[in-house]
């Protein structure tokens, strides 16, 4: 669940590589695993959250295309009889320029805790880094940045029984050079997805015990 990092957004919306069909390739020799993903593309983790527990909101993504809250997407998901386990959550990228950190972590922390209140796990993906960060003007980006992935490793050092850190910086650190990140300077490449899901493959066999 996130922004147009969760949607795999690359080469300007011509191509969209979500981590999650990747994370089914990757598990597709060992059985069965449904992963599904909802990537909001130019939504922040503010307004995500705001309509986190109604089931009728939707969101219209900067792609055009519609996506139903995460109250609704799990809903749907228990009536089907084929409940989550767990909840990938990747968000607040599009919040960094011009909010502070303690909202943009409560609006993150909203999103899990919704999770949590459905019996749900779930994995806490850092903020990956940008080249707006390493410019002057955009300078404090770094600073929110690191202050919100700081808050998030906090929450998930006291609540280790429902959640779990991914930092994203161990595996997809961003630089202009990297053929992980697209050109824009913002969103990765099909290779930096593919890392993401690895980083989350990872983690998730960890808990399960593989």
């Amino acid at each position: 669940f996130g922004d147009s990092l969760t949607a795999g957004w690359t080469l300007n919306a011509r191509e969209f590589h979500p981590y999650s069909e990747i994370i089914n390739e990757i598990w597709k020799p060992q059985g069965s695993v449904a992963v599904d993903h909802v990537g909001v593309s130019g939504e922040t983790a503010v307004e995500l959250a705001k309509g986190v527990n109604d089931i009728g909101r939707t969101y219209t993504c900067a792609a055009g295309r519609s996506w139903k809250s995460l109250s609704a997407v799990i809903h749907d998901a228990e009536q089907r009889s084929q409940p989550y386990a767990y909840v990938v959550i990747m968000a607040g990228t599009n919040d960094l320029r011009s909010t502070p950190p303690e909202t943009i972590f409560e609006a993150l922390k909203e999103l899990h805790t919704a999770c949590w209140h459905r019996g749900l796990r779930t994995l806490a993906l850092t903020i990956p880094g940008l080249a707006a960060e390493q410019t002057r003007r955009y300078r404090h980006i770094s600073v929110t940045r690191a202050s919100v992935n700081d808050a998030l490793r906090d929450m998930v050092s006291k609540n280790r029984d429902r959640t779990a850190l991914v930092n994203l910086d161990d595996y997809v650190p961003f630089s202009r050079e990297s053929e992980m990140w697209d050109v824009d300077g913002l969103h990765m490449t099909k290779r930096g997805y593919e890392e993401v899901a690895r980083a989350v493959v990872v983690t998730l066999r960890q808990l399960i015990g593989e």
